[in-house]
């Protein structure tokens, strides 16, 4: 389960972080203001299909669930030093693809374990100025990828400004296994990001921040166990039987070998009054595969008392299919094709709520689809500092 992976741990994790209303008129923490802690955090991602091909990719069952649990610890190693780690651990359950009888199961079809581990350095070289360097190693059994990184933030304009350029790369090993189980051997990709960032102080009651992030990816860029379907030659119209679409013939799903993404997203936060604070962000993106999306996501943040913070959100997202995308099947063989749902057309909206009281957080979130492929995360953790 390669494709998705890096998302999934996003999303299993999106929310449980807060602020205080206290804290909207001020910059970001630096590194001597953080503390020693330990966080202990459970989350869920669970995705429905339906056996009719009525949602998502007509040709592939998508039934997903992801169970993770995570520790992370910072810990001091010196006044100007912090070190991060993050330990995870994913079980991964999908479905059989059946629906075709003969073709087999999907890679991963009966469940999977994904183990990442990542390590964060933060080094304040002056009272303005912060380097950060990063390290992961994740893998499960058909691939293995390690992450690097790199990044410095510098406080401007006596605090009110804080700009950032980070530079990542991921340098993945896979093992091409087959929709039909057939294993292709071994392949590789790399994924290189820059993001640029800065963050402003507006005045005491609103702040912002915006960047633009550009990553450029080549290797093995297909999803092996995706399939894409053909019709036979001299076939008649369309028909759906038990097992699917007759006759329908059964390809490997083929993609370029390179992408280039690029997103620009920024963010408005104003503090109402001393405990409501509402925020408007937004992201677009585009590559050259030919997908664009839209994002717009308000949140509200409402303080309820001594440490407890209740944080409500949406977010509506447009995007447009791939280049090479179908829902249907081809008539004939292209260069490229994919009938991968996450790269065809669809709208989502994302509907969250989380809370934080004290040490603990938690986050539910749900998301509709256009093609009804919905999604629902949960995560609860808690932290302890010392």
């Amino acid at each position: 389960m390669l494709l998705g992976r890096h998302i999934f741990k996003a999303c299993l994790v999106v929310g449980v972080a807060s602020i205080s209303m206290t804290q909207v008129a001020s910059a970001q923490e630096g590194l001597l203001d953080n503390f020693e802690s330990i966080t202990i955090r459970l989350g869920t991602y669970a995705r429905d299909d339906a056996s009719d091909g009525s949602k998502g990719n007509p040709f592939l069952d998508e039934d997903l669930a992801v169970v993770q649990p995570a520790i992370v610890f910072d810990y001091r190693l010196a006044d100007d030093w912090l070190l991060t780690t993050d330990f995870a651990i994913d079980r991964v359950s999908s479905a059989s693809v059946e629906r075709f009888g003969s073709r087999g199961n999907q890679s991963g079809a009966s469940g999977d374990v994904y183990i990442g581990l990542d390590f964060g350095l933060q080094w304040q070289s002056t009272p303005d100025r912060i380097w950060n360097y990063t390290f992961g190693y994740s893998g499960e059994y058909d691939y293995k990828s390690i992450g690097l990184g790199a990044g410095v933030s510098q406080d401007i304009s006596g605090g009110q400004t804080q700009i950032s350029l980070t530079v990542s790369g991921y340098f993945d090993q896979l093992d091409v296994i087959r929709a039909t189980g057939l294993d292709d051997g071994s392949d590789n990709r790399s994924s290189f990001s820059l993001t640029a960032k800065a963050y402003h102080i507006l005045n005491p009651q609103a702040h912002a921040e915006f960047g633009l992030s550009i990553t450029t990816q080549s290797g093995f860029l297909s999803t092996p166990y995706n399939s894409v379907f053909f019709r036979e030659p001299g076939a008649g119209e369309d028909e759906w039987t038990d097992w699917g679409l007759a006759n329908a013939v059964a390809g490997d799903e083929l993609l370029p070998d390179s992408r280039l993404r690029n997103s620009l997203f920024g963010r408005l936060r104003w503090s109402l009054k001393e405990d409501l604070a509402v925020e408007l962000g937004g992201r677009i993106y585009s590559d050259d595969w030919g997908v664009q999306g839209l994002s717009l996501e308000p949140r509200l943040y409402l303080e309820l008392g001594d440490a407890q913070v209740l944080r409500l959100r949406y977010r509506w997202y447009d995007q447009t299919a791939a280049d090479y995308f179908s829902d249907l099947v081809f008539s004939d063989t292209a260069e490229f094709m994919t009938q991968d749902s996450d790269l065809g057309d669809w709208v989502s909206h994302t509907v969250g709520v989380g809370f934080e009281s004290g040490d603990w957080h938690a986050a539910l979130d749900y998301v509709t689809r256009s093609d009804d492929l919905n999604h629902l995360l949960f995560s609860v953790a808690k932290t302890w500092k010392f």
